[in-house]
């Protein structure tokens, strides 16, 4: 883009108390462009010539996102879950929609072995959108997306770390 404007700003916060901690997080964004400076071939000449004339919001103009989490630790256990949020990343002519909102949970459970000659080991296991909760990132259209992107799908992981 010739011009751009991006304004935003971030709120977090923590709590820690013995066993128990928690956070939050929130994020807010405003990112808008003038007049296509590259490229210019691949888009619409409608669209092309809407840009050059106005304001649009960039590709990743996603107005808000926010996570929370919460953990409890109890001996060499540690259960925890966090959430996510996104409000939708912009699509449609001239980037005027934006995608549906999404959120996801996620869960995690670790344990630390403590073996006596090798030292401890974290083995850890993680369920990644545990409500398997399609959602669309991206839906093809707006400036230069060009293809669909979908959000992970529920996923299970198991790590095994050694700390020396």
């Amino acid at each position: 883009y010739e011009r751009g404007r991006i304004y935003g700003g971030e709120f977090t916060t923590s709590y820690d108390h013995g066993p128990f901690s928690a956070y939050g997080n929130v994020g807010w964004e405003w990112a808008r462009g003038l007049n296509v400076s590259s490229a210019q071939f691949l888009f619409d000449p409608a669209e092309y010539a809407f840009i050059k004339k106005h304001w649009v919001f960039l590709d990743h103009d996603q107005r808000l996102t926010s996570s929370v989490g919460v953990s409890y630790t109890w001996n060499d256990w540690k259960a925890s879950s966090d959430f996510l949020y996104g409000a939708g990343l912009r699509t449609g002519f001239a980037n005027t929609k934006s995608v549906p909102d999404y959120g996801t949970v996620n869960l995690s459970l670790q344990r630390n072995l403590k073996i006596a000659p090798l030292g401890t080991f974290k083995v850890r296991f993680d369920v990644v959108n545990l409500f398997d909760k399609i959602y669309e990132l991206r839906d093809g259209t707006g400036i230069g997306v060009g293809a669909p992107q979908f959000g992970q799908r529920r996923g299970f992981y198991g790590t095994i770390a050694y700390d020396f």
